[in-house]
């Protein structure tokens, strides 16, 4: 970490000019450096891991402007500060010193005041990106560790089904999709998972009566097909089959369309252009959530008393599911991936007994969960 007020500076000047500004900036509660020449600044640099670096612009063989694009090359030194010391003020100077990666131009003769000035900026733009990388690390450390506690339960709750034999073959119908065949779920299902693409919403039905109605399943509809309409599909679905969850791929931007499709029952509604591994994700979700559901029905009332242990993450994103936020926006509001947002609504279901997320939402709705948001 940065020192209350002190930074790690390296100044790249000859030897005379740059020991009289490292000198007063160390007056000042700055950490100081002092290479005499390009070539020594690039090759001490990755060594002395400076917080910023102050380039003379006229510096011998190697001039401040070479000294910058190849500073900004190295990955370490991508968001460095790096201030230009020069005599020429012309504005065709100033755009090369931007063009070759300088964040702030001193021009000599300099005064203390301008000196400090720049060093306070440079600071904050530090202190800025330290804690910016702060923030992305522990996001993608808590996405992990969620996204690893969901997969465990969901495996382990898999395995312990089939230890006693109850894991009949997962059958997993598309529904207007053309590109199904070029998506690989195995991984995700498993080997013995079976992919049928249909032509119609009535083969599906009519395929119902036979030996696959007992099966784990699930029904994927492309509600960006021509011929297939979705929220048909989906009512019917929960009326005829309220256990078979059935998930809906739309375009990107109908929020309309998506939230119509999650109050008439859909167990997810996500967007086509959604990544194999995440659509695998979440149709594994559905499975899980359909098998746990047939053996733990509960009454509204007894979910929403369920609701009373859950974590922070569970209950912030079940606020944005009743506020009828889509999957993407609940990721970046909760600094979480989207497969982990399905993971952790999937723990929901399983926890509160609901088949889908309509279900969820009315459960949370009587608990008092989302009034606020």
């Amino acid at each position: 970490m940065i020192a209350d007020s002190g930074i790690r500076v390296l100044v790249v000047d000859d030897e005379s000019a740059a020991m009289s500004m490292a000198n007063l900036l160390r007056h000042y509660g700055h950490q100081t450096l002092v290479a005499a020449t390009g070539e020594i600044a690039l090759q001490q640099a990755p060594q002395l891991k400076p917080d910023a670096v102050f380039i003379d612009l006229t510096s011998p063989v190697l001039d401040g402007l070479a000294v910058a694009r190849r500073l900004r090359q190295m990955p370490a030194f991508v968001k460095t500060p790096l201030v230009a010391l020069t005599d020429d003020v012309d504005p065709e100077s100033r755009t090369q010193a931007t063009t070759a990666g300088f964040d702030e131009l001193l021009v000599r003769p300099y005064s203390l005041t301008d000196l400090l000035a720049i060093v306070t900026r440079v600071r904050k733009k530090i202190v800025r990106t330290r804690e910016q990388i702060a923030r992305s690390h522990r996001a993608a450390t808590r996405s992990r560790r969620q996204n690893e506690e969901s997969r465990a339960g969901l495996d382990e709750h898999w395995r312990r089904r089939q230890r006693l034999g109850a894991e009949p073959t997962p059958l997993v119908s598309f529904l207007g999709w053309d590109a199904t065949p070029n998506y690989d779920m195995m991984s995700i299902l498993g080997e013995d998972a079976q992919i049928v693409a249909l032509d119609s919403f009535r083969t599906f039905l009519d395929q119902s009566d036979g030996p696959a109605f007992v099966r784990r399943q699930c029904l994927v509809v492309d509600g960006t097909a021509a011929d297939v309409d979705a929220l048909t599909a989906v009512a019917e679905m929960a009326d005829r089959r309220p256990s078979l969850p059935v998930v809906v791929l739309v375009a990107s931007g109908n929020v309309r369309l998506a939230v119509a499709l999650m109050k008439a029952g859909a167990f997810d509604v996500v967007e086509k252009s959604i990544a194999e591994q995440e659509l695998a994700d979440v149709i594994a979700c559905a499975i899980e959530g359909a098998g746990q559901g047939e053996q733990i029905r509960v009454s509204p009332s007894t979910g929403a008393h369920r609701l009373g242990d859950l974590t922070d993450v569970e209950r912030r994103l079940l606020e944005f599911t009743v506020a009828g936020e889509l999957n993407k926006q609940i990721a970046r509001k909760l600094e979480i991936s989207l497969r982990t947002v399905h993971l952790r609504r999937a723990a929901l279901l399983k926890k509160t007994g609901a088949r889908n997320r309509a279900e969820l939402i009315r459960i949370a709705v009587e608990a008092g969960i989302g009034a606020s948001v």
